[in-house]
């Protein structure tokens, strides 16, 4: 995914067409905002850049569509 600068704002592995790993997402100015690890399309787990990790209401945000916080 790219912001419409074409900046990288994130690096997502797909198996069989779901998201599967570890994606990493971007602030614009290309510092690493945090990452994702994805299991079967979902999102289990993640941890900020700074090393905070998510807490399991903010993985089901995720999930949910809506955003977290990741303030470094």
């Amino acid at each position: 995914l790219y912001y419409e600068s074409g900046k990288l704002q994130a690096e997502i592995p797909y198996k069989a067409g779901q998201r599967e790993g570890i994606g990493k997402y971007y602030y614009e100015s290309g510092r690493l905002w945090g990452s994702i690890t994805y299991k079967a399309d979902t999102a289990v787990s993640g941890v900020c850049a700074d090393g905070r990790v998510f807490t399991s209401a903010e993985v089901t945000n995720w999930n949910n569509g809506h955003g977290v916080s990741c303030n470094d």
